[in-house]
């Protein structure tokens, strides 16, 4: 059996548009994306990369670059991708990223519910700063700090 292909990260080219609107209402249904949303993001200074696997999108990230600190927005791997280190290189590019931008730290938001990513954020190196509440429900804000 052989190894299976590892993903090539670069940044969203326009031509992706349509396939991470699509997963991204598919994994966050509440968002109601579309190809001109990320336009607009985009040129609101938000950066998206995506992952590639044998010619297909198979997950992005997408980050806000602020001040002094960069903030994922979004991250989402296609469920048939998945297990495949495809969600730490994406995070991995994040944070790369935020250094880059010479930004002290990476941001986060994550349900307090979703105990699966709070596990895969923690071994990405990120923890917990503080705790909030929206809508009823209970989120973390997750810190990893940058060597500046």
């Amino acid at each position: 059996m052989g190894a299976l292909p590892q993903p090539l990260i670069r940044k969203i080219e326009k031509g992706d548009f349509k396939t991470v609107a699509e997963i991204t209402n598919k994994h966050f249904s509440y968002m109601s994306m579309t190809p001109s949303k990320i336009a607009a993001r985009i040129s609101r200074g938000f950066f998206y990369f995506v992952a590639v696997v044998d010619g297909k999108i198979a997950g992005f990230v997408d980050i806000e670059v602020k001040e002094k600190q960069a903030r994922v927005i979004g991250l989402a791997v296609e469920d048939e991708f998945r297990g495949r280190g495809i969600g730490s290189a994406l995070i991995a590019k994040a944070v790369e990223f935020g250094g880059s931008a010479g930004k002290r730290a990476v941001y986060l938001t994550v349900r307090q519910s979703n105990m699966s990513a709070i596990k895969f954020y923690e071994r990405q190196g990120f923890v917990v700063a503080r705790e909030l509440e929206k809508r009823g429900e209970g989120f973390y804000i997750m810190c990893r700090k940058l060597e500046t």
